[in-house]
């Protein structure tokens, strides 16, 4: 199963889906477009290997300036809807729709400062 993942840039690149950076399965996307057409792109080599992706689990952020997102905005995986979330922990950093790293900053000043108390005991 590596191997076939570890082609997944190609397979997507190769289908129109420029700049994919896919690490255990996530995608990035200046765009809504680009994102449906990279989910899209995924589906058929999914497909192809006899994949399958978890869409409970599969979540979107869209990083934004503050504001609402337009209701129309959405995204879908072999035509199940998505879920568009504020905030989502991705290899324990957590990233928020407005850019901002503070729960981040926070979590990780206070895992140091447990570490430092645990040294000087």
């Amino acid at each position: 199963m590596f191997n076939v993942l570890n082609g997944i840039e190609e397979h997507l690149e190769l289908n129109g889906f420029k700049g994919i950076k896919a690490d255990d399965i996530v995608v990035f996307s200046a765009s809504a477009e680009g994102l449906q057409n990279g989910l899209d792109s995924l589906f058929v080599y999914c497909q192809r290997w006899k994949h399958k992706v978890n869409v409970m689990k599969t979540k979107n952020i869209v990083f934004k300036k503050g504001g609402i997102l337009p209701p129309n905005l959405h995204f879908k995986f072999n035509g199940e809807r998505l879920e568009i979330v504020n905030s989502f922990s991705y290899l324990g950093v957590d990233f928020s729709s407005a850019g901002s790293f503070n729960i981040t900053e926070n979590t990780l000043a206070g895992k140091a400062q447990k570490a430092i108390f645990k040294l000087n005991k």
